[in-house]
């Protein structure tokens, strides 16, 4: 509204308010094999708006009112991948569906069931964007100041306490705090499995303090990772480890993180979180180029039954085939892993 103001005097102005479009929001969500799918969580972000739902139905998802504009959509589900588009809402372009690939997969854009526990006083671990948090008069970095990747989903990770309106002594973590996955159940005709995972331990240089990582079987615990101030710091750092060096004989497991501050003495600690992968395989031997034949259309399995599959560099399940001859026409240049039934995974570079 433009208006010339002159001194002394009252200027009065009819206003006309054009009341923005709403927008009835419809989101189907199916498999690779076109079936609808339920208890999937759905997390949508716009200008001012964030909010979590989850689906109870196979009907797919319906938010009514929601105004005009760009919206980021963030799709997934425990024991799927998640996805995620963006799109500019409007009345006529209301009506959207996305595929989840099947993995035990988790970049924390969306809640898959993961819980939280602790000794004393307030939980920490939270699913947050993350926020660099400092110690007064100090230039160390407790907290990270984004999540671990720029070409996931969203960016949030699992992180202790993010309150960048407090310095990081007055958010970092006391006593023992546990944050533990839904149950990893292991297909019959697989007996092993690769954890990946990026993770984080904000500490100070003279702390005592511990970031465990490892898995539950029933009532047994058994850490893998032991990260200190005497292991890589203060950055995300990428590690993994087999099921196989853990409990080789496990139906199912849970994956946990414990970061324990004893508070003997007290120092600023923090934790955090992301990119959690588990790729399962036979634990056999490995897929080596004399195995398979590959061309620039196909890849043809040489030494395994029927039975293929081909995953990007971030783990996403992209092509499949019940037959020995896989289709790969048409994908971009880079890093891919294929895998069968019988061999661990094979890096391939398709070009």
């Amino acid at each position: 509204v433009n208006v010339e103001l002159l001194k002394g005097e009252i200027v009065t102005l009819n206003v006309f308010l054009k009341p923005i479009p709403k927008v009835n929001f419809k989101l189907n969500i199916k498999d690779v094999f076109g079936q609808n799918l339920s208890n999937i969580s759905v997390a949508i972000q716009g200008t001012n708006y964030l909010k979590s739902f989850k689906t109870d139905t196979e009907d797919g998802l319906l938010i009514p009112d929601l105004f005009e504009g760009y919206f980021s959509i963030y799709v997934g589900g425990w024991g799927y991948i998640n996805n995620c588009f963006t799109e500019y809402l409007t009345q006529e372009n209301n009506t959207f569906s996305i595929i989840l690939l099947e993995g035990i997969s988790d970049d924390f854009s969306v809640d898959q069931g993961w819980e939280t526990s602790w000794e004393e006083g307030d939980g920490m671990w939270e699913r947050v964007k993350p926020e660099a948090s400092y110690s007064f008069g100090s230039t160390l970095q407790y907290d990270p100041e984004g999540d671990a990747s720029a070409f996931d989903c969203g960016d949030f990770a699992f992180c202790t306490e993010i309150n960048p309106l407090i310095s990081a002594s007055s958010s970092t973590v006391n006593w023992k705090n546990l944050l533990i996955s839904p149950q990893i159940i292991f297909p019959s005709n697989l007996n092993d499995a690769t954890f990946s995972f990026k993770y984080w331990l904000g500490i100070d240089e003279l702390g005592n303090d511990t970031l465990k990582i490892g898995l539950i079987n029933k009532n047994d615990t058994v850490f893998k990772l032991l990260a200190t101030v005497d292991t890589p710091t203060n950055k995300w750092v990428w590690s993994s480890f087999n099921l196989s060096d853990v409990f080789p004989n496990a139906e199912s497991v849970r994956f946990i993180v414990e970061i324990n501050d004893n508070l003997e003495p007290w120092n600023i600690v923090d934790a955090a979180l992301d990119e959690f992968k588990v790729e399962f395989s036979t634990g056999g031997k490995e897929l080596t180029n004399v195995c398979f034949e590959q061309t620039k259309l196909e890849i043809v399995v040489l030494c395994a039954n029927k039975g293929v599959k081909l995953f990007d560099s971030k783990g996403r399940l992209i092509r499949f085939t019940n037959q020995k001859k896989l289709f790969i026409g048409g994908l971009k240049t880079g890093l891919y892993l294929l895998e069968t039934k019988e061999f661990k995974s094979q890096k391939i570079i398709i070009r």
